[in-house]
């Protein structure tokens, strides 16, 4: 199911910005600018068919899917849709619901304001972590209005809905604990930096805090400080990247142990170098590690990566506790 939905939310995505060319070329859009859209819409997209598609008949999923298309190929749609994310007017429901409906769905397959909800929520939280990037080229386009539309509009369908408002995708913090050795020092370059691709694709899958030192702690000094502690008793899931330098640094183990006592659920990936590498002295060679080595595709280790993180987490391996007598 998940990798349907990122595949249909990658494909949507890119079909709306085809779509929108002309809207993205008056308002003077250069490619990272495209590029960082097509991010926010990616995961907009994704948090709307999470939430809707395990409520739609597995035989209706195909075209329902390929309705979406339709839907977001449609011009004067994908003008809209883009707007929602540009301008502080109010998001055009009314045009919208009504080009749904036009495109052929069926109230009791998909209903409008099911769907529209759940894209706004997804677009909302998408803006926010986009806001909060120093280097995203769309920093100079937000703006506080934008923001204020987009809550009202959640509200008023919410309204519409009924007594109960929809109720949010369970969200999932992450801490990245790593040797900074094991990556490009040009941490604020993507292309460079694996951790810096690692730390956008979890944000834009919409996990709602990733800890990552570069960012959440910037002037991180040698000591293992109490803001770190405090950071791994918060999260939901403790993430290793192992690498020769992970393994050499006291730093590094001094967290994982640290996670480890707090029972924290440790979801090990393999950057670089053999699988003996893995820490044994905790246990932790006995984790299913995800193989994120170069000879393997990225986008299929991080997929794996973030699918895992959306499960229920196991429970916390206990750190010296005497066994139960016999």
């Amino acid at each position: 199911m998940e990798a349907l939905i990122t595949g249909l939310a990658t494909n949507l995505a890119y079909e709306l910005l085809k779509a929108g060319a002309h809207r993205l070329q008056v308002g003077a859009f250069g490619a990272p600018e495209q590029q960082a859209l097509n991010r926010l819409y990616q995961h907009a997209f994704a948090r709307s068919l999470r939430a809707i598609f395990p409520t739609i008949d597995p035989d209706l999923q195909a075209h329902i899917g390929d309705l979406l298309r339709e839907f977001v190929q449609d011009q004067q749609v994908a003008d809209l849709l883009i707007d929602l994310a540009l301008t502080t007017d109010e998001p055009p429901l009314a045009t919208l619901r009504e080009r749904f409906s036009a495109s052929g769905f069926e109230p009791d397959d998909l209903p409008f304001d099911d769907f529209i909800t759940q894209l706004l929520l997804g677009l909302e939280d998408a803006l926010t972590h986009e806001a909060k990037r120093a280097d995203s080229p769309l920093i100079n386009r937000f703006s506080v209005g934008r923001f204020d539309a987009l809550l009202n509009a959640i509200r008023q369908l919410q309204t519409q809905l009924g007594a109960a408002p929809l109720d949010e995708p369970e969200q999932t913090s992450v801490f990245l604990s790593y040797g900074r050795g094991d990556d490009d020092p040009d941490y604020d370059d993507a292309a460079k930096s694996f951790l810096r691709r690692l730390y956008n694709a979890l944000t834009d899958d919409g996990f709602a805090v990733v800890w990552w030192d570069r960012v959440s702690l910037p002037s991180r000094t040698l000591a293992f400080t109490q803001e770190i502690e405090q950071a791994i008793r918060a999260c939901e899931r403790f993430v290793l990247i192992v690498g020769p330098a992970a393994v050499a640094s006291d730093y590094v183990r001094a967290e994982y142990e640290f996670a480890l006592r707090e029972c924290k659920p440790v979801t090990v990936i393999l950057r670089a170098g053999e699988y003996s590498l893995i820490p044994t002295s905790l246990g932790l060679s006995d984790i299913n590690a995800i193989d994120c080595r170069p000879t393997r595709a990225e986008n299929a280790a991080l997929l794996d990566l973030m699918s895992r993180l959306r499960q229920s987490a196991p429970l916390g391996q206990t750190v010296g506790v005497k066994p139960l007598p016999a």
